[in-house]
């Protein structure tokens, strides 16, 4: 007896089957400033494939607990000056609004802000995608990092964050290392937090930024041991402290020394350094330490020798010292010895401009901040823009 069925009983579950082994057609979403507000009341999954755009004024409100994760898929959310793009939680106490990018593929935030909690974790995936968020503002929660690459440029991070960007290194740097430049931080600025051995290669991961209060660069071997890190170009003279280099050793289960060596902090403006070693464990400060060509505050070394807090008997390197800031200042009214920019400077160009008050021609000089060679509202506009934290330095 054949038992073999008709091939017409047999095309419908073909069919299927072909179907099934068809790839899944891609999902694009588009948020738009038309069609703003959006509430996203579920988490939304952008898979292998599908494209997220988020387009200029377009606004998301996230509910509690929601988030967009690019998981293998793209993201694109590039807002303007005119029109920022807006993803928040509902209301401040709303933790939601996190995106995550978990993808090989390039995701782009650009003049996108931040309120209620949102912010950015980005995750390390094969190939390492050179991922970019520039001209950001994050007001609640910052960026991040977890052994992964990204460029962060020119962004804002509000003075409510301890840190505005964290990052968990892998002991091996490469190619995942990050790029922070040219960002202002209202409260503290990186926090890196790592174990096992990690070489930072002497790389500029940390440079051009301005932090203006908390902790202004923190590096912890948490049962670890750093090597090789360097901290350039930037002002952290409002923070307390400046740099925090810190080891923490172990000995629970087995002994595990940590250390940090190699340290470089140059050519930045600072207030204070401080050295932490504690733990279970021992933990060292160790090899060449250089705290050169910086910019204290003060010329006097008694005073700068007593900023560093060192708990070892590793000599305080911290000459040459500079006899003035590193970065421009527009000290008008020379209350300050030309060390620092303050609001009252901004006043005085102000009285200067209705004619309430002359100026000497090196004070003209100094006031001229944009260079345009004219002393006017511009100038006023962009000396305050820089103490209200828009600017990571005068120009």
């Amino acid at each position: 007896m054949n038992h073999q069925a008709p091939l017409f009983r047999l095309l419908p579950l073909l069919s299927l089957m072909a179907a099934a082994l068809q790839p899944a057609a891609a999902t694009d979403y588009l948020y738009t400033k038309a069609g703003s507000p959006y509430t996203i009341a579920a988490n939304v999954i952008v898979g292998t494939g599908d494209l997220l755009t988020i387009q200029p004024g377009a606004e998301l409100i996230l509910n509690t607990g929601i988030g967009i994760q690019i998981n293998g898929g793209k993201m694109t959310a590039i807002g303007t000056v005119e029109n920022p793009i807006r993803i928040h939680g509902v209301w401040e106490t709303s933790v939601g609004g996190e995106i995550v990018l978990n993808s090989p593929e390039l995701c782009q935030l650009e003049y996108v802000h931040f309120n209620y909690y949102g912010g950015v974790r980005v995750e390390k995936t094969t190939p390492y995608p050179d991922h970019l968020i520039q001209h950001c503002v994050f007001q609640w929660r910052g960026v991040t990092i977890n052994n992964a690459r990204v460029r962060i440029f020119h962004c804002v991070f509000g003075k409510e964050l301890s840190a505005g960007v964290n990052w968990t290194p892998s002991v091996s740097i490469g190619e995942l290392c990050p790029q922070i430049w040219y960002c202002v931080f209202g409260g503290g600025g990186i926090a890196v937090v790592g174990s096992g051995e990690i070489d930072f290669e002497g790389r500029d991961f940390f440079r051009f930024n301005r932090v203006m209060s908390g902790v202004g660069a923190s590096f912890h071997a948490a049962e670890g041991r750093f090597a090789n890190l360097q901290t350039r170009n930037c002002n952290l003279a409002g923070c307390s402290p400046s740099v925090r280099y810190w080891a923490t050793g172990r000995n629970y289960y087995y002994l595990y020394e940590s250390w940090i060596s190699n340290i470089l902090l140059t050519d930045c403006d600072i207030s204070s350094v401080e050295v932490v070693l504690d733990g279970t464990g021992p933990a060292n400060l160790r090899d060449n330490v250089s705290f050169s060509n910086n910019w204290w505050g003060t010329t006097n070394t008694v005073v700068i020798a007593d900023r560093i807090t060192l708990p070892t008997t590793q000599p305080k390197n911290f000459s040459p010292i500079k006899t003035t800031s590193n970065f421009r200042q527009a000290d008008v009214d020379g209350s300050d010895g030309g060390g620092k920019t303050t609001q009252a400077d901004a006043d005085l160009i102000k009285k200067y401009l209705v004619g309430m008050e002359a100026l000497s021609p090196e004070q003209l000089t100094i006031a001229d901040v944009d260079g345009s060679g004219t002393v006017d509202l511009r100038d006023v506009v962009i000396i305050e823009s820089f103490l209200n934290g828009f600017l990571w330095k005068l120009p």
